[in-house]
C-alpha cells in the first residue's frame, strides 16, 4: 500500500479551536450588545425574539398606519375649513342679494334704481360664481 506521508495523519489542536469557538461567541456577543445600545432597542432581528420581532413589526405597521390616518383627517379638516369660509362668503353674498331684491320690489323707485341694484345683484353673482370657481385645496 502507498503511503501518503503525512497526509494520512489527522492534526488537531484541540485547545486552539476551542478557543477559536469561545473568540467567535463572545465577538458575536459583543456585537450584538453593541447594536442594542446604538439602537436602544432590545429586539433588533428575528432572531434575538422572534415572537416579540413578529409584534414589534406589527406594531410598527400599525403605528404608520394610524399616523397616516391623523395625516388624513388633518388634510379633510382643511378641506373643511375652506369650504366653510367660501360657504360663508357665499351666504353672505346671498343674504346681501336677497335684500336688494326686496329693495327692488318697492315701487316708489325708479327704472335707473332698480337697474343699480339689478348690476348689483349681478356683481355679488359674479362673486360667487369665482368663489366657487378659485375654492380649491392644494390643486385639486
Amino acid at each position: 500500500m502507498a503511503s501518503f506521508g503525512d497526509l494520512n495523519r489527522v492534526n488537531t489542536n484541540i485547545q486552539s479551536l476551542d478557543a477559536q469557538l469561545s473568540l467567535n461567541k463572545i465577538n458575536k456577543s459583543m456585537a450584538d450588545n453593541q447594536l442594542r445600545m446604538s439602537t436602544g432597542l432590545r429586539i433588533n432581528k428575528a432572531e434575538d425574539d422572534a415572537a416579540g420581532y413578529s409584534i414589534a413589526t406589527k406594531l410598527n405597521s400599525r403605528v404608520e398606519g394610524l399616523d397616516q390616518a391623523l395625516r388624513n383627517v388633518g388634510d379633510a379638516k382643511s378641506v373643511l375649513d375652506i369650504a366653510e369660509s367660501s360657504f360663508s362668503t357665499v351666504m353672505d353674498n346671498l343674504v346681501e342679494m336677497k335684500g336688494l331684491a326686496t329693495q327692488a320690489a318697492n315701487d316708489t323707485l325708479g327704472d335707473d334704481e332698480r337697474a343699480y341694484i339689478g348690476d348689483q345683484i349681478a356683481a355679488l353673482a359674479g362673486d360667487i360664481n369665482e368663489i366657487a370657481d378659485q375654492t380649491v385645496f392644494q390643486d385639486t
